[in-house]
């Protein structure tokens, strides 16, 4: 399916990482999608820290603030997260 498995690859871990929704864990249960985009940010936000060391020190310096976001494409507002 080309660039959609290569997504669906990318967000794999946060659906197995997502144990607290037992049933209907598929895209129609809105709260197993919310918790699993959560935890797929969170997840972003670590590999960015482990794969950019430069990125990384900077953060340990304080010259910068590495903070995940969320954009609701109904609203258009962005939830960034702490």
């Amino acid at each position: 399916m080309g660039n959609l498995t290569t997504l669906l690859n990318k967000i794999q871990p946060a659906i197995v990482l997502e144990k607290t929704v037992t049933e209907n864990r598929d895209g129609k249960n809105t709260e197993f999608v919310n918790k699993v985009t959560d935890i797929h940010v969170q997840l972003t936000i670590d590999r960015i820290r482990r794969e950019s060391p430069i990125v990384t020190e900077l953060e340990q310096q304080g010259s910068i603030k590495i903070i995940g976001g969320m954009y609701d494409v109904e609203t258009g507002h962005v939830t960034f997260f702490e």
